[in-house]
């Protein structure tokens, strides 16, 4: 597992993949999105830039729909670059952030390139089959075969923007 000195002097930020101010109201799950297990190494101009921008847009939403289920993650690959003395932490060329309304059977996904971006947040929209075939992950498996196509093949921007 990842310690804080893997990330010394590696030039790369320890981002969170589930945001800590998500949990204002709830000082101890707060304090988990601390854990190691919920960083992964993210240039500081996409941590603190493109990201940052899509981690306040989805909190809006989730103020403004109510319940959503976010899913979030690095794309690992064969080889990646390593930061670490102890221990070798792949740094991921790009993150995919994935985004379900269950009220109203909308999704939309996002991935976005490891580094600083002036872009609009919803240029890095993509389909959720996309990062499905990036990650080998079928997100929605549980979900009516036709609601899953649906949501899963198309990016609807006037769903969300």
């Amino acid at each position: 597992s990842a310690v804080t000195q893997d990330y010394a002097r590696s030039g790369y930020d320890r981002g969170h993949l589930c945001p800590a101010g998500d949990f204002k109201n709830d000082q101890e799950l707060q304090n988990e999105t601390f854990y190691m297990s919920n960083m992964s190494p993210q240039a500081p101009d996409f941590n603190r830039g493109i990201w940052s921008d899509l981690e306040l847009r989805v909190r809006h939403w989730a103020e403004t729909r109510g319940g959503l289920v976010v899913v979030t993650g690095p794309i690992l690959k064969a080889g990646l670059s390593y930061i670490g003395e102890r221990n070798q932490i792949a740094v991921p060329e790009s993150f995919y952030k994935i985004v379900y309304d269950p009220q109203t059977n909308q999704a939309i996904a996002f991935l976005i390139p490891n580094e600083g971006s002036i872009e609009l947040v919803k240029s890095f929209a993509v389909p959720i089959d996309k990062v499905e075939k990036l990650t080998g992950i079928n997100f929605f498996s549980q979900l009516p075969d036709a609601v899953e196509q649906k949501i899963e093949t198309s990016v609807r921007l006037d769903d969300w923007f």
